[in-house]
């Protein structure tokens, strides 16, 4: 299930409609079919960065794309690292509204 947060991610990469080439949009696939499936720690079920063995277990499940293996490994961390750090970012924006 997607948290309001990825919902409205989606919402807005819908608006914007982007030109993704067939293995861009397989590649962003892959990496919500791993986020969603990542760790989620604290009370406020913080996620964790994707597990290399995750993407490990993936690509030995569903291929890398047309990707090489481990350059397919660095595209899904840098995406991570870029959603992870919005997530966060916005995390924060909210607390310091909410005087937290």
């Amino acid at each position: 299930m997607l948290s309001p947060y990825e919902k409205q991610v989606i919402a807005d990469l819908s608006k914007e409609k982007p030109n993704l080439t067939d293995k861009a949009r397989a590649l962003l696939g892959a990496f919500y079919r791993l986020e969603r499936e990542r760790e989620r720690v604290g009370q406020m079920a913080s996620p964790q960065h994707i597990k290399h063995r995750a993407i490990i277990d993936y690509t030995e499940l569903n291929g890398s794309h047309g990707f090489e293996p481990d350059l397919f490994a660095q595209i899904i961390f840098e995406i991570d690292e870029e959603h992870l750090k919005m997530f966060y970012e916005k995390q924060a924006k909210e607390a310091k509204r909410n005087g937290r």
